[in-house]
């Protein structure tokens, strides 16, 4: 718009220039009036005004050009901010998520493994009296767990609704699937290594790690016993690695 004005103002000037010139040509001969000489000067100095003009005009729309496509720009990066934005937001709430989820899972085997971790000394010598502390805590737990399922509020143990990890581990030690001998040795093996949530949670973190590397289930989960009990002797390894193996328990706790 700026160079079609520019232009035309300097067209309008010219052109007068130049009607002035031709009048002053065609005056007629004899006529008393002497005709002056073509205007050259002027002619050029209104051609020069012309291009200054046009130059103008042209620096004037490739100054607004640039500046459009800077405000596009602009726009263009502000919306990407907000989607970065968006995007990161969006991961930070799943990596919560996830985190207490793994939390969650962490503490529901733990609270099953601490019945075993609570076997009291003075009765490890004692068959009849382990068996009898675990029949009544495992009835306490199931309990526990019965009451939490249709409150889903008001127990001790604040975790999921289902309890489907603890609950499988509780079972486990119900329906004396190991012997009292090999529960006492867990018991060793738990408490060589710095109690349940240690082992728990490195058992989980190892496995864990181990799936996204594409190891089979089988593979991360003996490789997370590994590293939580490997120290103590294959023995260790083999007797953790049967209970988590169980299928309640693995399907509920990893």
């Amino acid at each position: 718009m700026a160079r079609t004005r520019i232009l035309a103002v300097s067209l309008v000037a010219v052109g007068a220039l130049v009607l002035q010139q031709n009048a002053a040509v065609a005056a007629p001969v004899g006529s008393g009036t002497t005709a002056p000489a073509p205007n050259a000067a002027a002619v050029s100095e209104a051609r020069a005004a012309i291009a200054a003009a046009a130059a103008k005009a042209t620096a004037a729309e490739t100054a607004k050009r640039a500046s459009d496509a800077a405000a596009a720009s602009a726009v263009d990066a502000a919306s990407r901010a907000r989607a970065a934005a968006a995007a990161a937001r969006a991961a930070l709430a799943a990596a919560a998520a996830e985190a207490a989820e793994e939390e969650r899972l962490d503490a529901e085997v733990s609270v099953g493994l601490s019945i075993i971790e609570n076997i009291p000394d003075e009765i490890e010598n004692d068959e009849a009296a382990v068996q009898a502390y675990l029949d009544r805590e495992t009835a306490v737990a199931q309990s526990e767990l019965g009451s939490a399922a249709a409150t889903a509020t008001g127990t001790v143990h604040a975790f999921s609704s289902t309890w489907g990890c603890v609950s499988a581990v509780v079972i486990a030690l119900a329906s004396n699937v190991f012997s009292i001998s090999k529960i006492l040795k867990i018991k060793r093996i738990i408490k060589a290594v710095g109690g349940v949530k240690k082992v728990v949670k490195k058992v989980r973190a190892v496995y864990k790690e181990a799936r996204k590397a594409k190891y089979s289930k089988t593979d991360a989960l003996r490789l997370g016993v590994m590293e939580a009990v490997g120290g103590l002797g294959t023995e260790a390894v083999s007797l953790l690695l049967s209970f988590f193996s169980l299928d309640k328990v693995y399907s509920n706790c990893f």
